[in-house]
């Protein structure tokens, strides 16, 4: 999975000190079916 997004400065902070994750979501899986840690790449 690839995308990208704008973020604020201080979002961008809360990326780079790695507190920020995703948590996929299906109709099987109404709670969650995946998570993972988001990372910063420039």
């Amino acid at each position: 999975m690839t995308g990208s997004l704008k973020v604020t400065k201080a979002q961008e902070k809360i990326l780079e000190a790695g507190k920020t994750y995703v948590n996929l979501h299906t109709k099987a899986a109404p709670m969650g079916e995946a998570w993972a840690q988001m990372l910063v790449t420039k």
